[in-house]
């Protein structure tokens, strides 16, 4: 979902490129071309173009002040051209996109109805403390991530609640920064909890799809997802208060307690459709329908002409056109990766370079750190995802591990964007607001805490949760 009208930070605009860094940047991408093009010398030349279009693509989405999309249309283009036995674009109509398109409008009436906001500060009025306060605002944002497809798009609709409760949590300023922070916080690595949390989370699922045939559906990333996100946002509650809030503030009594307003028509309407949708989405493998015809179901009956809750044609400027190009193009790139088996050179040169008596251990440790520092370079989490899971899945495949265990890993990994105000703009949006908010310097202190916290969790339930979660369900026909 796009940033309201004037929540778009300036640095989000890219100013232009000055001459020498430009004869830079082409030159720094013809060296990244050159390598590419010589670490392939064994493969046949179709592959060797497709590895350098890839590899340019990771560039410039690393380095390139050129939207993400831009640079994944453009590289899926180059792939077209360079296997034209293949249709080109034929992502767009996928099933993923659609429901993706049907997930922002059913996003948009949810934020016409002001139901979010109603149930948030319902919750957060039952707290009698600051850490009550903290933990409950922690679980009400989860909770949004099982319904509102982008994390930018909750940072918007919650924003409004965070202005509401800052004053209300007194004038300490420690309090109000950790405030700040627990925001994004919460909404990002709440994400990994459902399959509509974040676009990379749909990326992974396509791209286990199409390369294992191995269908993770809305009822599979929950059982998965859930856990990790409650730990992770539980874990990373606790840090802020004790970090951030003096014990005094952490233990102050607060009195939010506010006379419950009437519910709304519109509120109930939302209410009872989220509901039946859920419900739907949760028990696919037992009636079959797919999650993307539910989605665009409960779409068309919250558009409704006098029944629905907003009208379809402002529901459909919602919905953030860029994020799906974005993710159409990256799964063509990565399809033309597959396809051409691009896929299998990066992997091989790991297997042979792990093949010294890595533990599965071992591999996990790597992959989730490496997909938790990929933030630091690549400030999409779509493109994180587009780059890391065709990788990682080809890395499992060649070295017999589950394909579906270290895709996952790398996705909640990825999640993972904390560190620096640009890398995710639901950092962006809380860090820009007026009045006690965080700096850069608190985020790096933060990060510093949380990062490795992360690192552990991941690799304890890539040991001990997730394999008995796979095993527990099958995941279209395989364990």
């Amino acid at each position: 979902m796009f940033l309201p009208r004037g929540l778009v930070p300036a640095s989000a605009v890219a100013p232009p490129l000055a001459v020498p860094r430009v004869a830079w940047l082409c030159l720094a991408a013809a060296g990244v071309a050159l390598a590419a093009w010589l670490a392939t010398a064994d493969l046949p030349t179709p592959t060797r173009w497709i590895v350098v279009i890839f590899a340019l693509a990771v560039f410039a989405w690393c380095r390139v002040p050129v939207g993400e999309a831009y640079v994944a249309v453009a590289a899926a283009l180059a792939a077209s051209l360079v296997l034209p036995t293949r249709e080109p674009f034929a992502a767009i109509g996928d099933p993923t996109i659609v429901f993706l398109v049907a997930a922002f409008i059913v996003a948009a009436a949810v934020g016409a109805s002001g139901l979010a906001s109603r149930l948030t500060l319902a919750l957060c009025s039952r707290a009698r403390t600051v850490t009550e306060l903290f933990y409950l605002i922690s679980g009400a944002t989860l909770v949004t991530a099982l319904v509102l497809p982008s994390t930018t798009g909750r940072a918007a609709l919650l924003l409004p609640v965070f202005e509401s409760l800052r004053g209300a949590v007194g004038r300490d300023r420690r309090t109000q920064i950790a405030l700040a922070l627990l925001f994004p916080t919460a909404i990002l690595l709440s994400a990994i909890a459902s399959l509509l949390g974040a676009g990379a989370h749909l990326v992974t699922a396509e791209i286990l799809a199409r390369s294992v045939g191995v269908q993770l559906g809305f009822a599979h990333w929950l059982l998965l997802g859930l856990p990790f996100a409650l730990a992770s946002c539980s874990l990373s509650t606790f840090v802020l208060l004790q970090r951030f809030v003096p014990a005094a503030e952490r233990r102050r009594l607060l009195t939010l307690g506010a006379a419950p307003l009437p519910w709304t028509q519109r509120e109930r309407v939302v209410a009872v459709v989220l509901g039946s949708l859920m419900a739907l989405w949760l028990t696919e493998p037992l009636h079959g329908v797919s999650g993307a015809l539910v989605a665009v179901a409960g779409a068309l009956v919250l558009t409704a002409p006098r029944f629905g809750v907003i009208r379809f044609d402002e529901a459909v400027r919602a919905v953030d056109w860029t994020l799906l190009v974005f993710m159409a193009a990256s799964l063509e790139l990565a399809e033309a990766l597959v396809a051409s088996g691009g896929t299998a050179w990066v992997p091989g040169a790991l297997s042979a370079a792990l093949s010294g008596g890595a533990t599965p251990l071992a591999v996990i440790v790597i992959v989730a750190a490496g997909s938790l520092l990929a933030h630091l370079v690549i400030t999409s989490r779509t493109a994180r995802s587009a780059i890391l899971v065709p990788i990682v899945v080809g890395f499992a495949l060649t070295s017999s591990g589950d394909p579906t265990l270290l895709a996952f890993v790398s996705t909640a990994a990825a999640g993972y964007c904390l560190t620096l105000p640009v890398s995710a703009k639901a950092v962006l949006v809380f860090g820009g607001t007026r009045g006690v908010t965080f700096a850069p310097r608190d985020l790096m202190r933060l990060s510093a805490w949380l990062l490795p916290i992360h690192l552990v969790l991941l690799a304890l339930f890539a040991v001990a949760v997730w394999p008995p979660l796979l095993a527990l369900v099958q995941v279209g026909g395989r364990p």
